[in-house]
């Protein structure tokens, strides 16, 4: 299968149309569905009650959990020809990561101008692109890293830390975003005026439940802090 580039842009066109008040959705979902609809059977599991299993049975017997559900439902899915879309905390079998955060952000300073001022041409924001993006790169490279045995000196680490950094990134990128997008980064996606179809202002927000959700960045690092790398507990 080829992830055309193209073909998302056009999508996100569709659905920016379809926010217009008075868009004849009906026609346009029509479009959608010819273009890109496929029929599947979608299969949602969860493993709730991180924090609180951790602290009480130990990292170990969690893992072993996550083992076992993977080596259950993947042979289900081979033998279907399916799709495992978040294996685990996150990740996905046909990429490393939403690669695409700063290439949007890129674009969306391109097109945002404050006083005469184009976005892209303010070195402070230049200057966080720049850090977001090495972040991104890391968090990439990580991902790959953790496949090879002989570069990971903490083997957990690298699998648990997934969860903390991909919640922070995410949650930074929307924050850029909104700086980005100046005045017009508070119009949300029921706006059509919204840069972008009013996606960093939506992924802001819902940035804060990631970062809360199955253990809060602070349970994450004690966890990775006493658990992992054997620090000694705070006081």
């Amino acid at each position: 299968r080829i992830d055309s580039h193209a073909s998302q842009d056009r999508l996100e066109r569709l659905i920016e149309e379809r926010l217009v008040p008075g868009a004849d959705k009906q026609a346009i979902d029509q479009i959608i569905w010819k273009l890109f609809g496929e029929r599947w059977a979608v299969m949602f599991t969860d493993l709730i009650g991180f924090s609180r299993n951790v602290a009480e049975f130990g990292i170990v017997q969690f893992l072993e959990t996550i083992h076992i559900s993977h080596r259950l439902l993947v042979p289900c899915l081979e033998r279907g020809a399916g799709i495992l879309v978040t294996p685990q905390s996150g990740g996905s079998r046909r990429g490393d990561g939403d690669a695409g955060l700063v290439s949007a952000l890129v674009e969306l300073a391109r097109q945002s101008w404050r006083n005469g001022q184009c976005a892209a041409d303010d070195p402070v924001i230049r200057d966080r692109l720049a850090q977001l993006l090495v972040r991104e790169e890391g968090f990439r490279l990580n991902l790959k890293r953790a496949r090879v045995a002989g570069l990971t000196d903490h083997p957990m680490r690298l699998a648990l830390q997934y969860k903390l950094l991909m919640s922070e990134i995410a949650q930074e990128a929307g924050r850029l975003g909104m700086d980005i997008a100046g005045n017009a980064g508070s119009l949300y996606v029921s706006d059509p005026a919204a840069p972008h179809a009013g996606r960093w202002p939506l992924a802001y927000m819902n940035s804060f439940g990631f970062t809360i959700a199955a253990g809060t960045s602070e349970v994450q690092r004690n966890i990775l802090g006493e658990r992992v790398l054997g620090l000694a507990k705070t006081k």
